[in-house]
């Protein structure tokens, strides 16, 4: 997963300030490098990128190179390496072997060494490792033919296979930015100054009030005149206040830590999921005709989220009365959906586009089963295209580590499960105990993080170069998923047992 962000100036302003701050609110998208391709008011191109190292922020460093250079328009990106070390060759933009095109890419191209090598042929030169280099050359390759930039672009999406949001700029038009998307997020907004596309809402850095979603394979062309695509529906813009800083704590994972006790009571919309002892979620009403008549309920997620997922085995197998499963979504084929009886999907996401969850919704449409999303990212494409769903509320997770979405991830599966054994009446469940533990989880959380956290005495216990975490059943999710982000922020050699 990575972020694209593209900037026009519909004025005479410097829009190189806005492409730095979506940036890095892109971050969390990823850490391992971060580039741009900017247009000066004379028409001249500058791409520079870097690659992060443990000394150097390639942000950081990217500011420090552009930010006295003036923009009237650019196209930036985050990586997280998927094809080719992380370098900065390898790193966003590319370019064309003519210098005639560049791009930023969010995706996967599955079939890449194919296209790579029917170019090669055709004598076109690589520099990087990446699929996305790939995509420019095609992209010149069409151009070479057609001199028509927006039908090279549309010969080159058709021949790939796989998933991508592009932002692009031909140096023979250099007024004009364009996006084209298949299968990975991309939203557009503009106003009086400027016109942006990017990957989620974040990358909008709070300057406008609606977007619009690109819908897929749509050639969008961005100029000062605005936005050439008119049948765009536009989404209002919820505004929250993006942070640019982890302050006052040393780090995002250890601030995003912190702020549990207030997602946690979030995650129950501070309250107003559960309504004396019922619970209310909103989200789900396309359930209800159908929920008597479902026999097995289906978790699917990937990294963290299939933690939660396994962990939540045990509150559907002892509140719902159904038979529960759990999967990885990378592993989930049609064969996993039971043969007799009625089964609902929820597919369990922080991001709300996980490539191998997304794949999971067109195998349950061809089996004619329900999708139910346990989701953070509103509006994202899970979101959008699940049969119904739930959000997590717990707001942005900038850190690589899942922490709030995870425990936020749990109450929203705890919450469902009690729903459907409301519904159902399945079981006798003492509801009064377990909700008002519920409602008392962000008080307690609090507590704990308050007494435990900071302590000098607890600090110095951790500090070894193995952990070995111990827990059975639920527990034993809990384990697996602490060691994930553990790993994840480098701090042991951490084993579960």
């Amino acid at each position: 997963m990575c972020g694209i962000t593209c900037v026009l100036s519909k004025t005479e302003q410097n829009i190189c300030s806005f492409l730095l701050d979506s940036l890095f609110l892109l971050q969390n998208r990823g850490y391992d490098s971060a580039g741009i391709l900017g247009v000066s008011y004379n028409d001249t191109l500058y791409m520079k990128k870097f690659a992060s190292t443990n000394k150097v922020d390639s942000l950081k460093k990217l500011k420090n190179k552009v930010c006295d250079i003036y923009f009237k328009s650019a196209i930036g990106h985050t990586r997280w390496a998927t094809h080719g070390s992380k370098t900065d060759i390898n790193s966003h933009p590319h370019k064309s072997m003519n210098d005639t095109f560049y791009i930023v890419h969010n995706g996967i191209i599955e079939n890449y060494i194919t296209i790579k090598t029917m170019l090669l042929e055709k004598n076109y030169t690589f520099a990087s490792q990446t699929d996305s280099e790939v995509i420019s050359n095609l992209i010149e390759y069409f151009f070479s033919m057609t001199k028509n930039v927006c039908s090279a672009v549309k010969e080159a999406c058709q021949m790939l296979e796989g998933t991508y949001g592009l932002a692009i700029i031909c140096r023979n038009t250099p007024d004009i930015i364009y996006v084209i998307r298949n299968g990975s997020p991309l939203i557009i907004a503009e106003n009086e100054s400027m016109v942006v596309a990017t990957s989620e809402s974040a990358g909008l850095v709070n300057h406008f009030n609606h977007y619009m979603n690109v819908e897929a394979n749509t050639l969008i062309c961005i100029s000062k005149q605005g936005i050439d695509y008119e049948n765009l529906e536009k989404i209002k813009l919820n505004k929250t206040d993006f942070e640019l800083s982890s302050k006052p704590y040393d780090t995002w994972t250890l601030k995003e830590i912190m702020e549990q006790p207030d997602s946690l009571l979030r995650s129950i919309n501070n309250g107003g999921r559960i309504f004396k002892n019922e619970i209310k979620l909103g989200g789900i009403e396309f359930l209800q005709p159908i929920i008597h008549e479902v026999t097995n309920i289906i978790l699917i997620g990937c990294g963290t989220s299939y933690n939660a997922c396994m962990c939540a085995k045990y509150y559907f197998q002892n509140y719902s009365g159904t038979d529960v499963s759990y999967f990885d979504g990378a592993e989930f084929t049609d064969s996993d959906i039971p043969f007799l009886g009625n089964s609902i999907i929820l597919l369990c996401s922080q991001s709300g586009e996980t490539k191998d969850l997304h794949r999971c919704i067109n195998i349950a449409r061809n089996c004619q089963v329900v999708t139910v999303g346990i989701i953070n990212v509103i509006d994202s494409i899970i979101a959008r295209e699940v049969d119904c769903g739930i959000y997590l509320n717990a707001r942005r997770e900038v850190a690589v580590a899942s922490t709030k979405s995870f425990t936020s991830m749990l109450v929203v599966l705890l919450l469902l499960s009690l729903w459907i054994s409301q519904k159902v009446g399945s079981k006798k469940i003492q509801y009064n105990v377990i909700i008002d533990g519920i409602r008392a989880l962000s008080f307690q959380s609090k507590k704990i993080l308050n007494t435990i956290c900071f302590k000098d005495s607890v600090l110095n216990k951790l500090n070894k170069p193995s952990l070995f975490l111990l827990g059975k059943k639920k527990n034993g999710s809990h384990r697996k998923g602490r060691c994930i982000e553990d790993k994840r922020n480098g701090l042991y050699t951490c084993r579960g047992v």
